[in-house]
């Protein structure tokens, strides 16, 4: 499973670049279309209609 150290920052319920964030080791699926970080399962979003993020948690639909 590829992983990588990065910069995660939810979106949702917050002003552009004001939430709460992160810096740790993101897990990603073969495809890298699914990461994992802090026992959270995030799918790219792409084609949704998300502003100004690049996941959403699959569980609670939060952005980041």
């Amino acid at each position: 499973m590829p992983r990588r150290i990065m910069f995660m920052q939810l979106k949702t319920g917050y002003d552009t670049d004001r939430g709460p964030s992160w810096i740790g080791w993101v897990d990603f699926s073969r495809s890298w279309k699914t990461a994992y970080f802090h026992g959270r399962t995030l799918r790219r979003a792409t084609g949704i209609g998300l502003f100004d993020a690049n996941f959403y948690d699959v569980g609670t639909d939060e952005a980041f």
